[in-house]
């Protein structure tokens, strides 16, 4: 996304890793149904991503995204 404004870059990054944590939180239920080993990670790995992507998000809303290292101009 070169040239992008950094917070609508930070908001599209969090929408888009809301959309894969709610297929991996689907198939960790799916899992825990049929009774796979790793079905906990399917659970809790996207739980942290979410959180950091709220995170990412506030910043964003406040205007503060390009502090991100993600999206921090380069030097």
């Amino acid at each position: 996304m070169k040239g992008a404004d950094p917070n609508t870059a930070a908001k599209l990054c969090c929408k888009i890793t809301w959309f894969v944590s709610i297929l991996l939180i689907a198939y960790g239920i799916y899992g825990t149904i049929e009774h796979h080993a790793a079905s906990a990670f399917y659970l809790l790995v996207p739980l942290y991503l979410s959180f950091s992507a709220y995170q990412l998000w506030t910043m964003a809303k406040n205007n503060d995204a390009g502090k991100h290292p993600l999206f921090a101009p380069a030097s």
